[in-house]
């Protein structure tokens, strides 16, 4: 990424560019000579491209091809499990070796046959495979993706939604670091997932990408209505109350409040038998119209990518007037009108306050 060196992969606004294939930046020339060791043999192949540029994948198995090439790391890398057999697309079809295939292809021209030493199709593959699985994104600082990596022995941790461990990278080594008390003979546990989402969404994703539901303790918890921790979960996806002295939420509590698709949130309001009520005071609020003209405006700005901040504003206007506090789209939108605040240098008081080491490929 334009903003990251890539020997270093530190953040930097004033980087130098490979004058070569306009693919690479560096900090200086230290870093590029540095890099130039793995660049060397890509940036032919990069340029080749033209107008193009290559995917994370093809870079990431030229790297890879690169280390197997200069030392026996094969079985790192293959003790590695895929799930791809377990996996469904997104029409809910199995996923197979012949969804990889095209892009095995590609990566099979770019990286060329003196790299790949004889290694065929079904070689790539399955590196493609155990990517799908087991990449890490590499986070800034900031903890925003700024790229992604192999790390064969952080892969095998396993995941849960209360983790014990978080990644945290420096350059290009990720470090595994406690969050707590780690007891003797307790599994060590990182999050694979956004644990700002839902349950279900957490769910979700996890299903699509990883096979497996999870069961977690916080999940749990979470998805049972008899949960001290159930009237969270219905914040996160419900309406605020209508009493502006009640911190209580309106309906919430299942999957189908989140979803942003119109015509899917349209049918669902229209099935509710009786209108929704406030568990704290409640009162009633039916805020079914309000809610379908958010989603309007959201998938309007979607669509146009718009960067007008004046509509952003009255989107995150309107999502204030009727979600709760802590629901998920109103945190999102919130995050997303204050990166553009600060990309566009625009004063502060303008935005409404809220209430409450493993070696790379």
């Amino acid at each position: 990424q334009n903003l990251d060196c890539t020997n270093c992969i530190t953040e930097n606004e004033n980087l130098l560019k490979c004058s070569k294939c306009k693919f690479v930046y560096y900090c200086n020339r230290q870093c590029q000579r540095e890099h130039w060791e793995t660049h060397k043999h890509e940036c032919g192949n990069i340029t080749k491209l033209g107008p193009n540029k290559p995917t994370n994948s093809m870079i990431l198995i030229l790297r890879l091809l690169l280390n197997l090439n200069k030392k026996n790391i094969h079985g790192e890398v293959w003790n590695l499990n895929d799930h791809i057999d377990f996996l469904v697309n997104h029409e809910t079809e199995k996923v197979t070796d012949v969804d990889f295939y095209t892009p095995a292809f590609l990566i099979k021209n770019f990286v060329g046959e003196d790299l790949l030493q004889g290694r065929d199709l079904k070689w790539i593959v399955s590196v493609l495979k155990i990517f799908r699985c087991n990449n890490f994104n590499i986070s800034s600082s900031e903890m925003q993706p700024i790229g992604v990596g192999l790390y064969p022995d952080a892969a095998m941790i396993n995941h849960d939604c209360s983790p014990n461990s978080i990644p945290i990278f420096h350059g290009k080594n990720v470090h595994i670091r406690t969050l707590r008390e780690i007891q003797a003979g307790e599994e060590i546990t990182v999050s694979y997932v956004e644990l700002g989402q839902t349950v279900w969404a957490r769910r979700n994703e996890l299903l699509e990408n990883f096979n497996f539901v999870c069961q977690c303790s916080r999940c749990v918890s979470e998805s049972d209505e008899k949960s001290i921790t159930y009237n969270r979960t219905k914040e996160m996806n419900g309406w605020k109350c209508v009493s502006s002295s009640c911190i209580g939420v309106v309906g919430g509590g299942n999957p189908e409040w989140e979803k942003l698709d119109i015509d899917e949130f349209e049918k669902f309001a229209s099935t509710q038998a009786t209108t929704p009520t406030c568990n704290k005071c409640g009162k009633a609020r039916d805020g079914s119209k309000q809610h379908l003209e958010l989603l309007k405006k959201i998938a309007f700005m979607r669509k146009s990518q718009s960067s007008d901040v004046s509509l952003l504003l009255e989107t995150h206007t309107l999502a204030t007037s009727i979600l709760h506090a802590h629901n998920i789209t109103l945190f999102n939108l919130t995050r997303d009108l204050s990166k553009r605040y600060i990309d566009q240098k625009v004063k502060f008081f303008l935005l409404p306050s809220l209430s409450t080491q493993d070696k790379l490929f």
